[in-house]
Protein backbone atom coordinates (compact mmCIF):
# COMPACT_ATOMS: atom_id res chain seq x y z
CA UNK A 1 0.00 0.00 0.00
CA UNK A 2 1.75 3.23 -1.01
CA UNK A 3 0.76 6.17 1.06
CA UNK A 4 -0.28 9.40 -0.08
CA UNK A 5 2.37 12.08 0.79
CA UNK A 6 0.55 15.80 1.09
CA UNK A 7 1.55 18.74 -0.48
CA UNK A 8 1.43 22.41 1.52
CA UNK A 9 0.53 25.04 -0.93
CA UNK A 10 0.93 29.09 0.59
CA UNK A 11 -1.47 31.76 -0.35
CA UNK A 12 -0.29 35.17 0.08
CA UNK A 13 -1.78 38.36 -0.75
CA UNK A 14 0.29 41.37 -2.00
CA UNK A 15 -0.80 45.32 -1.62
CA UNK A 16 -2.83 43.92 1.69
CA UNK A 17 -3.16 46.26 3.82
CA UNK A 18 -3.87 43.26 6.57
CA UNK A 19 -0.38 41.92 6.09
CA UNK A 20 2.95 43.17 4.46
CA UNK A 21 3.88 40.27 1.68
CA UNK A 22 7.50 39.43 2.92
CA UNK A 23 6.00 38.43 6.51
CA UNK A 24 3.21 36.14 4.77
CA UNK A 25 5.86 34.53 2.69
CA UNK A 26 8.39 34.07 5.62
CA UNK A 27 5.51 32.68 7.43
CA UNK A 28 4.13 30.29 4.86
CA UNK A 29 7.91 28.88 4.02
CA UNK A 30 8.26 28.89 7.67
CA UNK A 31 4.77 26.34 7.63
CA UNK A 32 6.32 24.05 5.37
CA UNK A 33 4.59 25.54 2.17
CA UNK A 34 6.53 23.95 -0.52
CA UNK A 35 4.66 26.16 -3.38
CA UNK A 36 3.78 29.88 -2.24
CA UNK A 37 0.81 31.06 -4.71
CA UNK A 38 0.85 35.27 -4.40
CA UNK A 39 -2.17 36.86 -5.78
CA UNK A 40 -3.16 40.73 -6.11
CA UNK A 41 -5.28 42.41 -3.38
CA UNK A 42 -7.86 43.61 -5.85
CA UNK A 43 -8.28 39.97 -7.77
CA UNK A 44 -8.82 37.17 -5.53
CA UNK A 45 -12.63 36.31 -5.67
CA UNK A 46 -14.14 32.66 -5.80
CA UNK A 47 -14.39 33.46 -9.76
CA UNK A 48 -10.80 34.48 -10.39
CA UNK A 49 -8.45 33.00 -12.55
CA UNK A 50 -5.97 32.73 -10.64
CA UNK A 51 -8.18 30.32 -8.33
CA UNK A 52 -8.96 27.97 -11.29
CA UNK A 53 -5.45 27.76 -12.45
CA UNK A 54 -4.70 26.42 -8.42
CA UNK A 55 -7.35 24.30 -8.40
CA UNK A 56 -6.24 22.22 -10.75
CA UNK A 57 -3.15 21.79 -8.53
CA UNK A 58 -4.50 20.20 -5.54
CA UNK A 59 -5.18 16.60 -5.03
CA UNK A 60 -7.13 15.00 -1.79
CA UNK A 61 -5.52 15.60 1.05
CA UNK A 62 -3.43 18.67 0.07
CA UNK A 63 -3.27 21.23 2.69
CA UNK A 64 -3.84 25.14 1.91
CA UNK A 65 -1.95 27.50 4.24
CA UNK A 66 -2.58 30.78 4.88
CA UNK A 67 -1.37 33.91 7.44
CA UNK A 68 -4.90 34.99 8.38
CA UNK A 69 -8.18 34.39 7.03
CA UNK A 70 -8.74 37.62 5.56
CA UNK A 71 -5.66 35.96 3.03
CA UNK A 72 -8.00 34.01 1.73
CA UNK A 73 -10.77 36.16 0.41
CA UNK A 74 -11.81 39.63 0.32
CA UNK A 75 -15.00 39.34 1.04
CA UNK A 76 -17.30 36.69 3.71
CA UNK A 77 -18.88 34.85 0.69
CA UNK A 78 -15.76 34.62 -1.38
CA UNK A 79 -14.06 33.49 2.28
CA UNK A 80 -16.71 30.62 2.67
CA UNK A 81 -16.99 29.53 -0.74
CA UNK A 82 -13.11 29.30 -1.17
CA UNK A 83 -13.22 27.18 2.31
CA UNK A 84 -16.49 24.62 1.27
CA UNK A 85 -15.04 23.91 -2.40
CA UNK A 86 -11.58 22.84 -0.24
CA UNK A 87 -13.49 21.10 1.73
CA UNK A 88 -15.35 19.24 -1.43
CA UNK A 89 -11.95 18.59 -2.79
CA UNK A 90 -10.86 16.80 0.53
CA UNK A 91 -7.56 19.69 0.93
CA UNK A 92 -7.31 20.31 4.11
CA UNK A 93 -6.87 24.82 5.37
CA UNK A 94 -4.95 25.77 8.26
CA UNK A 95 -4.93 29.99 8.80
CA UNK A 96 -1.93 30.32 10.92
CA UNK A 97 -2.61 33.34 13.09
CA UNK A 98 -6.42 31.95 13.57
CA UNK A 99 -5.50 28.93 14.91
CA UNK A 100 -7.98 26.82 12.51
CA UNK A 101 -6.26 23.34 11.40
CA UNK A 102 -8.74 21.48 9.43
CA UNK A 103 -6.49 18.00 10.09
CA UNK A 104 -7.40 18.40 13.73
CA UNK A 105 -10.34 17.75 16.19
CA UNK A 106 -10.26 21.36 17.46
CA UNK A 107 -9.07 22.71 14.33
CA UNK A 108 -12.32 21.44 12.70
CA UNK A 109 -14.73 22.38 15.41
CA UNK A 110 -13.20 26.02 15.80
CA UNK A 111 -13.84 26.36 11.99
CA UNK A 112 -17.85 24.95 12.40
CA UNK A 113 -18.00 27.19 14.88
CA UNK A 114 -16.30 29.99 12.96
CA UNK A 115 -19.04 28.58 9.99
CA UNK A 116 -21.72 28.94 12.05
CA UNK A 117 -21.32 32.68 13.69
CA UNK A 118 -20.83 33.97 9.63
CA UNK A 119 -24.23 31.62 9.27
CA UNK A 120 -25.80 33.36 11.88
CA UNK A 121 -24.39 37.13 10.92
CA UNK A 122 -25.95 35.97 7.35
CA UNK A 123 -29.45 35.22 9.15
CA UNK A 124 -29.41 38.59 11.09
CA UNK A 125 -28.77 40.88 8.06
CA UNK A 126 -31.19 39.20 6.11
CA UNK A 127 -33.61 39.00 9.10
CA UNK A 128 -33.13 43.11 9.40
CA UNK A 129 -34.16 43.45 5.91
CA UNK A 130 -36.81 42.13 5.68
CA UNK A 131 -38.05 44.00 8.62
CA UNK A 132 -36.94 47.21 6.93
CA UNK A 133 -39.17 45.82 4.06
CA UNK A 134 -42.14 45.23 5.93
CA UNK A 135 -42.15 48.38 7.60
CA UNK A 136 -41.34 50.20 4.51
CA UNK A 137 -44.61 48.62 2.91
CA UNK A 138 -46.61 49.22 5.96
CA UNK A 139 -45.71 53.25 5.23
CA UNK A 140 -46.39 53.03 1.62
CA UNK A 141 -42.90 52.67 0.66
CA UNK A 142 -41.38 50.34 -1.55
CA UNK A 143 -37.83 49.92 -1.67
CA UNK A 144 -35.06 48.17 -3.95
CA UNK A 145 -35.73 46.98 -7.45
CA UNK A 146 -38.26 44.38 -8.03
CA UNK A 147 -37.28 40.64 -6.76
CA UNK A 148 -35.95 38.89 -9.91
CA UNK A 149 -34.34 42.22 -11.68
CA UNK A 150 -30.47 42.54 -12.14
CA UNK A 151 -29.52 45.69 -12.31
CA UNK A 152 -28.95 45.97 -15.73
CA UNK A 153 -32.38 44.32 -16.38
CA UNK A 154 -33.90 47.40 -14.12
CA UNK A 155 -32.59 49.82 -16.14
CA UNK A 156 -34.69 47.97 -19.09
CA UNK A 157 -37.64 47.69 -17.53
CA UNK A 158 -37.67 51.61 -16.08
CA UNK A 159 -37.17 52.61 -19.60
CA UNK A 160 -39.49 50.35 -21.31
CA UNK A 161 -42.13 51.53 -18.56
CA UNK A 162 -41.28 55.45 -19.71
CA UNK A 163 -41.16 54.57 -23.35
CA UNK A 164 -44.58 52.95 -23.04
CA UNK A 165 -45.72 55.73 -20.84
CA UNK A 166 -44.70 58.21 -23.65
CA UNK A 167 -46.58 56.61 -26.34
CA UNK A 168 -46.28 56.34 -30.16
CA UNK A 169 -44.43 53.34 -30.41
CA UNK A 170 -45.55 49.86 -29.94
CA UNK A 171 -44.56 47.29 -27.82
CA UNK A 172 -42.93 45.06 -30.27
CA UNK A 173 -40.86 48.44 -31.19
CA UNK A 174 -39.96 49.22 -27.59
CA UNK A 175 -38.98 45.32 -26.92
CA UNK A 176 -36.62 45.73 -30.02
CA UNK A 177 -35.32 48.69 -29.00
CA UNK A 178 -34.15 47.03 -25.63
CA UNK A 179 -33.11 43.47 -27.12
CA UNK A 180 -35.69 41.68 -25.46
CA UNK A 181 -39.00 39.55 -26.28
CA UNK A 182 -42.89 41.20 -26.35
CA UNK A 183 -43.36 38.75 -23.22
CA UNK A 184 -40.52 39.81 -21.27
CA UNK A 185 -41.20 43.98 -21.86
CA UNK A 186 -44.87 43.29 -20.78
CA UNK A 187 -43.10 41.67 -17.15
CA UNK A 188 -40.67 44.48 -17.55
CA UNK A 189 -43.28 47.33 -17.52
CA UNK A 190 -45.83 45.66 -15.05
CA UNK A 191 -43.28 44.80 -12.17
CA UNK A 192 -42.36 48.58 -12.67
CA UNK A 193 -45.40 50.31 -12.00
CA UNK A 194 -46.07 47.77 -9.48
CA UNK A 195 -42.65 49.25 -7.68
CA UNK A 196 -44.14 52.41 -8.00
CA UNK A 197 -47.50 51.93 -6.75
Amino acid sequence: MHLIRSMKFGFARANSKYQILDLQVAALQAAGCKKIIIVGSSSWTIKCPELASFITLLKRGDIVVVGKLVGLGQSLKDLVACIALFEKLGVNFISLCDGIDTRTTTGRLYFKVFMSLVEFERDIVSERTKIGLASAWLEGRKGGRPAGLSKDAMNKAQTALKLYKKGGLKMKDIANSLGVSRVTCYRYINMTREQRT
